[in-house]
């Protein structure tokens, strides 16, 4: 925001931030569950497998969003001064 970034724009870039993070760890547990035999669940289970995906990245979206919303209300030159 010091630079000119919207509040919208930062709160979008923290979010998108988050969720690629998760997608990779969830594409790697996903080509994970291929390999590994796991307890009891087929990895061939779409359900399973759509329901645990979608928790995960919701889970990221709820937890990244607090942070985001605050890294929005942050005076840049109060930020500044701390330094």
């Amino acid at each position: 925001m010091a630079l000119g970034a919207q509040p919208k724009q930062v709160h979008g870039f923290v979010l998108r931030q988050a969720i690629l993070l998760s997608s990779i760890g969830v594409a790697i547990g996903l080509a994970g569950s291929f390999v590994a035999t796991p307890y009891g669940v087929n990895p061939h289970d779409l359900l399973t497998t759509a329901l645990v995906s979608s928790l995960f990245m919701g889970v990221t979206f709820c937890a990244s969003y607090v942070p985001a919303r605050h890294a929005t209300r942050i005076d840049p030159v109060q930020t500044r001064r701390h330094e």
